[in-house]
């Protein structure tokens, strides 16, 4: 078996903030390999000024990173679809219209050199809708499932989950993506919780991988929302369980490599 390693599976640069942030700060900071995997450059929201958006907001993950103790992301060159509503989606290059077995070849590309042992990513409703989001979780629970040919295929696959009072809290909130979003089609039921990681202490971490962002509004959310209705993120990693190569020791772990 090889030496522990995470890897979370993201859409867009930002992503690795509120739904793996404190997770990956918080193995990160006890020596494990954790990777980042990113699909696109975030592109598909262009910037005020002539500045290149896939090239600023590549940084912006990049500074991100090594907030988070990270490592440089890993990016799979795929176009950003643009905003959760948009109707031009015509760029081939647009991971929407990415094939489906492609995009998953490419991931587990990069599954079969980095050699997780847990694999992270987003919920079966990709958190807000998005379709790259949507695309994201869809190959990576392919790539978990076909990957058992490797020689140290992963061993769990774990998706982000929100709680129904922190879904309140986000979909209340004036701006942002969760704006008009039943919080009840969005949240995990307590029951459903396979993991929860004790992340208090990456608060201030996380809250700085955030302000690399410079370039999204995420980098400019007040502190009073940032400590309060993302405070349970923050300070909490709570998945439920998608795959598995072997029994969980308990219900739910603590640790996301207990009984590994």
């Amino acid at each position: 078996m090889s030496p522990p390693a995470l890897m979370a599976v993201i859409a867009h640069p930002s992503d690795e903030v509120f739904n793996f942030g404190g997770t990956l700060a918080y193995y990160a900071a006890q020596g494990v390999k954790v990777t980042v995997v990113c699909a696109t450059r975030g592109e598909g929201q262009p910037l005020l000024g002539p500045s290149d958006a896939a090239a600023v907001r590549e940084h912006e993950l990049r500074e991100s990173c090594t907030a988070l103790g990270l490592p440089p992301p890993v990016f799979l060159d795929y176009h950003d679809s643009g905003g959760l509503n948009a109707t031009n989606r015509t760029d081939p290059l647009a991971l929407v219209n990415a094939p489906h077995l492609e995009i998953e070849q490419r991931l587990l590309a990069v599954i079969a050199q980095e050699r997780p042992q847990v694999l992270l990513t987003f919920d079966p409703r990709g958190g807000n809708g998005h379709p790259d989001k949507l695309r994201m979780f869809q190959a990576t629970c392919a790539a978990f499932q076909f990957s058992g040919y490797l020689p140290d295929p992963p061993q769990r696959l774990f998706l982000a989950a929100r709680s129904l009072a922190l879904m309140e809290g986000l979909t209340s909130l004036p701006t942002g993506p969760w704006v008009d979003l039943d919080p009840r089609q969005y949240a995990t039921a307590e029951s459903g919780v396979a993991a929860r990681i004790d992340t208090r202490g990456q608060r201030p971490t996380v809250i700085a991988a955030a302000r690399a962002h410079t370039s999204q509004a995420l980098s400019r959310l007040p502190e009073e929302v940032l400590n309060g209705v993302y405070g349970v993120a923050l300070d909490w990693g709570i998945f439920v369980l998608a795959g598995s190569r072997g029994p969980l020791p308990r219900w739910p772990v603590e640790d996301v490599f207990e009984g590994l």
